[in-house]
């Protein structure tokens, strides 16, 4: 059936109205945020944040990342990134809705059209990830292209072949999901089409379905087509192989769940990770590339590999049982049921088809170990809109179910707009921004390198503190390393080591006197770690608190090259630390010149051990002071213990005074 004109241009412009109305009310009273820092590694990476700006991402293509380099150093006002993702969402839904005008112009068009953007659109624009909205931006855009091609109309498939493009460029195999459901769906189409009197025809099907099955081919070819052209140039850039392969090992093992340690202690142990390893690996602490290589990763990832067959049967169950309790997923299933119930006979297949690729996708992806939920929400809303979809093509003569479809689609409305309206609650003005903050103060101390702890708020929580549109500033991870995230072995990242001079992390905390660790949470397992992999003789000591964050001081023995005279010990002072109850404060107050005092240590004896600890220089005017925290290791309290305190000047290391805390 040809469409009018005239009620072709009407779809068109009441679907863009509606579409921009949802957006500028969710700009007006939400606030976009990323639901996972993914993203903002990718905007980071691509806006300059490690100190230079890079196109070398894991999942991105390079074109795309290319060009949000240049359109953020041309507008650096804008979190390009997340500006794209919001873009190719709005066209999505936009197209979306025009589609479903095209098919039903009727009361219940118009409301399916509104559980789209009223419902599903802004669940999708609050909270953005790459993995979520993906799949759907693709289910829709090539839902689209197949059925305006069908209708021969040009604009939408061209907006539809754009959109899938550029979606592909965010992230091919996310991308690759939606499609594979829009394919599901679309082919129920092409074997009615494909039926003659003799039975089925691949010809007939290409006589009558010829330019959206060419058009689609055009659009898959398109997409490999340039995936092709961003391997080819990755293999071709400093660091980028290497990066993606590195992240590849990576994956495997942080993005799925870890067998239990001690049921496979033995295979651990063969693997040379010990109980603090395997703690580093859970918490994604495992930046440093000397001990877990992309062959110990590969390692630990065969061990769940070997999981027992009842072992992943009860992984399926618990993931199930995990998606089945969310509202999100219970509000999709029951759309979803209602489009199986009042859907025409001709879009039922559809209809069942959706959740049935939902349900194997919770199957296919608890067996290989884990359900991210961004992904599986982004599949839930296929699922959903696949529903709205075969909904919006009822029969007029099924007036009969017409009262009780309206109160359904009313009621799943009005539940999908209250769980938008827990996420409209979240206040833009009011977003914390302690982690920003610390980056800043850190910032500051540009001669300084920080380890940053990547279970600690900073380094995995900067996502919930920016606004999704506002850009990380130039340079805001300058002098800021994470100890663990998927951006561990990019160029950009690894810009950061090459300008401190470091080449590893953890050995660098005790080899490098610039090099700091940024935690607040276990810190104890840090120097557990250097011990059993560098030097046993390392110690640990709280060095300063920068914005309620601790600041750790590592140090191996030191040999000190004589004696410096000239100095005296004002007081010293040995009580419980007010800042971490575990550790002993100590504070000694020297009078001397300070000049030439370029950093301190502490040696205490107690118990027949000599442990060396890093102090903090603080400079007075007749001389200095020396303070830090450390572990009650010897009892110090209930032990004679002394103190030497080792300056470090450009001559070497010098030992100024000896003292104990009577």
């Amino acid at each position: 059936m040809k469409i009018k004109a005239e009620n072709y241009r009407n779809s068109i412009a009441v679907s863009l109205a509606v579409s921009v109305v949802t957006l500028v009310l969710v700009l007006i009273f939400a606030t976009p945020r990323v639901l996972n820092n993914d993203d903002f590694i990718i905007h980071g990476i691509t806006s300059g944040a490690y100190g230079m700006p890079s196109a070398v991402t894991v999942h991105t293509n390079v074109i795309l990342a290319y060009l949000l380099t240049i359109m953020q150093s041309a507008v650096p006002a804008m979190n390009w990134f997340s500006a794209v993702e919001i873009l190719i969402l709005f066209f999505a839904f936009f197209l979306f809705s025009l589609l479903i005008f095209d098919k039903s112009r009727s009361f219940s068009g118009f409301l399916s059209v509104l559980i789209l953007q009223l419902s599903l659109a802004p669940h999708f624009y609050i909270e953005l990830h790459n993995s979520k909205l993906l799949p759907l931006v693709s289910f829709c855009s090539l839902l689209s292209i197949f059925h305006f091609s069908c209708m021969k109309k040009r604009m939408p498939v061209v907006v539809g072949i754009t959109v899938a493009v550029l979606s592909s460029f965010i992230r091919l195999y996310a991308f690759l999901i939606g499609a594979a459901i829009a394919a599901a769906v679309i082919l129920p189409h092409l074997i009615r089409d494909g039926k003659t009197n003799d039975g089925f025809s691949v010809t007939e099907i290409f006589k009558v379905k010829k330019v959206p099955v060419l058009i689609l081919s055009f659009t898959a070819v398109a997409v490999f087509a340039l995936s092709f052209v961003d391997s080819f140039v990755i293999r071709r850039m400093e660091g980028a192989t290497e990066y993606r392969e590195y992240n590849t090992a990576r994956g495997i093992v942080s993005d799925f769940s870890l067998p239990d340690y001690y049921e496979n202690i033995e295979k651990f142990n063969d693997i040379g990770i010990s109980a603090n390893d395997y703690a580093l690996l859970e918490e994604w602490n495992f930046a440093d590339l000397k001990k877990f290589d992309k062959n110990t990763l590969y390692a630990v990832s065969d061990i769940r590999e070997n999981r027992s067959l009842a072992e992943a049967f009860g992984d399926v169950k618990k993931e199930i049982l995990r998606e089945v309790l969310l509202p999100f997923y219970q509000i999709t299933l029951l759309f979803s049921l209602l489009g199986i119930v009042f859907s025409d006979k001709k879009e039922r297949i559809s209809a069942v088809i959706a959740p049935i690729m939902y349900i194997l996708a919770i199957l296919s992806m608890s067996l290989i170990g884990r359900v991210t939920h961004w992904l599986m929400s982004g599949v839930a809303g296929c699922v959903f809109a696949c529903s709205i979809y075969v909904l919006a093509g009822e029969k007029e003569e099924r007036i009969k179910n017409t009262a009780l479809k309206v109160f359904l689609t009313a009621l799943v409305l009005a539940v999908s707009l209250y769980m938008n309206f827990a996420s409209l609650n979240v206040n833009r003005d009011e977003f914390n921004t302690r982690a920003a903050d610390i980056y800043t103060m850190l910032g500051e101390r540009s001669d300084e390198l920080y380890l940053m702890d990547h279970a600690t708020q900073p380094a995995v929580e900067i996502h919930r503190i920016y606004p999704a549109l506002k850009p990380l500033p130039f340079g805001i991870y300058g002098n800021c390393y994470a100890l663990g995230g998927w951006d561990t072995m990019s160029p950009a990242k690894n810009s950061i080591l090459r300008r401190y001079g470091v080449e590893s992390s953890y050995d660098m905390l005790f080899k490098n006197e610039n090099v700091f660790l940024c935690d607040t949470k276990k810190y104890g397992e840090k120097l557990i770690f250097i011990r059993e992999n560098y030097s046993e003789n390392v110690n640990m000591s709280l060095y300063d608190v920068v914005g309620g964050f601790y600041i750790f001081a590592f140090s191996d023995i030191i040999y000190p090259i004589g004696k410096e005279t000239g100095y005296e010990v004002v007081e010293a002072v040995l009580e419980p630390d007010q800042i971490i109850p575990d550790l002993v404060y100590v504070g000694i107050s020297m009078a001397g010149d300070n000049d030439a005092i370029k950093s301190v240590y502490i040696k205490i004896t107690a118990s027949g051990k000599e442990r060396y600890y890093r102090a903090r220089l603080i400079k007075t005017d007749n001389g200095f002071a020396a303070v830090m925290s450390m572990p009650n290791e010897e009892n110090l309290f209930y032990a004679d213990a002394t103190a030497e305190v080792i300056i470090n000047t450009s001559d070497g290391y010098k030992t100024i005074a000896q003292t104990d805390f009577k």
